[in-house]
């Protein structure tokens, strides 16, 4: 079974990077700016996760980007990840 990391950041416009064993198997962005990115992030993350092959709870590490930027969407990318590791057991930076 693969090792899967991801990399979140949403102190702009929300960016995700997903992979197995080190080999990047998904990056994208979220093209909604301003306060739309709340109500887009997660299923925009959980859609991308499911191009990638993986879910949430498969993650076993997390890096999430902490700015500069938006205090806000700073704000939600760390609650969710939090939230996410809090549930599936991963560790976080």
């Amino acid at each position: 079974m693969p090792r899967y990391a991801a990399a979140l950041d949403t102190s702009g416009t929300a960016a995700l990077a997903i992979a197995a064993d080190g080999i990047v198997l998904r990056h994208a962005m979220l093209a909604t700016l301003g306060r739309g990115n709340d109500q887009e992030l997660v299923p925009w993350i959980i859609e991308e996760m499911r191009q990638a092959g993986t879910a949430p709870a498969e993650i076993a590490a997390w890096t999430c980007g902490t700015g500069p930027g938006s205090f806000s969407g700073v704000r939600v990318g760390i609650a969710w990840v939090k939230g996410v590791c809090a549930v599936s057991g991963a560790i976080y930076r």
